[in-house]
């Protein structure tokens, strides 16, 4: 016997709880504005140094 049968509204605040998000709140995509970085390039950090030395090595 089902007892309680969740309603969309209820399923939609639950999951929001869980992700920390506000319920009927759309999750958005991120775009990144900058042009890629190729690995001989120099370092957008403005270090000097190549980025794959700098900031590259942790990726």
């Amino acid at each position: 016997a089902v007892i309680f049968k969740p309603t969309q509204v209820v399923i939609e605040a639950f999951d929001a709880a869980l992700t920390g998000r506000r319920a009927g709140e759309v999750q958005g995509t991120v775009v990144h504005d900058a042009p890629k970085v190729g690995r001989n390039d120099p370092c957008p950090c403005g270090s000097g140094k190549k980025y794959k030395k700098c900031h590259g090595a942790a990726a």
